[in-house]
């Protein structure tokens, strides 16, 4: 923390032997797949609109982020150096604005 001298420690865990292409895109993959499970069950339960909303915006960001990381690792294999644009801030967190605003806007602005 900051301003004091407390200190969190963290344990970083990596496999014995480096993960294959394609096990590094599936985990990849599967982890923000794996995290819209409880947000498409909201959903289905939730009735009112502006919730509605919310939750597919987020759903949506996760789809972005698992496309995002398993296009990043097959495309860093395939061109065989590194891609910037996928891991810089701006894009990483203006699409998710992008699609918040844009659900919003659709959902809630125009459909009043």
């Amino acid at each position: 923390m900051g301003i004091t001298d407390y200190y969190i420690h963290g344990l970083h865990v990596e496999p014995s032997q480096p993960l294959t292409v394609a096990d590094q895109t599936l985990l990849n993959f599967l982890g923000p797949i794996v995290a819209i499970v409880p947000f498409a069950i909201l959903l289905y339960y939730v009735k009112e609109k502006i919730p509605r909303v919310a939750i597919l915006a987020n759903i949506l960001v996760l789809i972005f982020f698992a496309v995002l990381e398993s296009s990043y690792e097959l495309l860093e294999f395939a061109l065989k150096r590194e891609i910037g644009i996928l891991g810089s801030p701006e894009f990483n967190i203006g699409v998710p604005i992008i699609i918040i605003l844009n659900m919003a806007y659709v959902k809630i602005w125009r459909a009043a």
